[in-house]
C-alpha cells in the first residue's frame, strides 16, 4: 500500500478559490478580505494568508496588504498570450526532448490510457504526465519551471472539459509521440505548438459564452 498524501490547507483553499475565480463565482475586481474567506471556508486566517500568496503568483488577485486583495481581470488578449508562450516554451522542450533520443513508451502508454479513460478525470492527470514527462527530457529546468507557472494560470480542468475535446487532444498526443519516436525534432516541436494553440481556440470560444473573468 502506498502513504496517503495530505493536501496542504492552503493549496486546498487556493484551489477553491481558482475555481471560483475561473467560473465567474467571484468577479473581476472583487475585494478579498482574508478573515472573511477563512470564515466562508472554516478555515483559520494562516492558511488563507498563504493561498493568497500562491494566487498572486499565479497572477489571480494583486494583494493589497497582508488582509486584503483585489481579483484581477483575466480576457481574451490575456487568454491569447498564455498560450502563445506556452505554445514558444512547450514546442522548444519538446524539440530539446527529441534530440535527447527520449525514449516514448512512458508517452505510448500514457496516450493508450487516456484513448480509455478520455471523459473523466483520470485524462486531466494523465495528461499532465505526458507533458511533464517530455519537459523532464528536455533538461531545461528554467523552461519547465516557466511552463510549470503558465500551468498553474489555467488548470486542465478548466481546459479539457468534455470527451470529444479530450479524444481530439489525445489524437494530437499520437501524433507528437510518433515525431518523438522519428527523431523529427522539427516536427514534434510543430505537433506541440500547433496542439496547444488549438487549445487556444477552443479555450476562447468557451470564453465567449461565460462571464469574463
Amino acid at each position: 500500500m502506498q502513504k496517503i498524501e495530505q493536501i496542504p490547507a492552503r493549496i486546498k483553499i487556493a484551489h477553491e478559490l481558482k475555481a471560483a475565480i475561473l467560473n465567474g463565482q467571484i468577479e473581476p475586481l472583487t475585494e478579498l478580505i482574508q478573515e472573511n474567506i477563512a470564515s466562508l471556508l472554516g478555515v483559520s486566517r494562516t492558511p488563507v494568508r498563504e493561498a493568497f500568496q500562491l494566487l498572486e503568483k499565479d497572477g489571480f488577485i494583486e494583494l493589497v496588504n497582508s488582509k486584503k486583495a483585489i481579483v484581477r481581470r483575466f480576457d481574451a488578449k490575456d487568454v491569447e498570450e498564455h498560450y502563445e508562450l506556452r505554445a514558444m516554451l512547450e514546442g522548444q522542450v519538446t524539440f530539446k526532448a527529441t534530440e535527447n533520443h527520449m525514449d516514448a513508451s512512458l508517452l505510448t502508454q500514457l496516450v493508450q490510457e487516456m484513448f480509455e479513460c478520455a471523459g473523466t478525470t483520470q485524462f486531466i492527470e494523465k495528461n499532465q504526465a505526458f507533458h511533464s514527462a517530455i519537459w523532464d527530457a528536455s533538461h531545461s529546468p528554467k523552461h519547465v519551471e516557466l511552463i510549470q507557472h503558465l500551468w498553474n494560470r489555467i488548470p486542465a480542468e478548466f481546459v479539457s472539459i468534455s470527451k470529444e475535446d479530450q479524444l481530439q487532444a489525445n489524437q494530437e498526443h499520437q501524433a507528437i509521440v510518433s515525431a518523438i519516436i522519428n527523431q523529427d525534432a522539427l516536427l514534434a516541436k510543430e505537433m506541440m505548438m500547433n496542439h496547444i494553440l488549438r487549445t487556444k481556440q477552443d479555450y476562447l470560444k468557451r470564453l465567449e459564452h461565460t462571464k469574463p473573468f
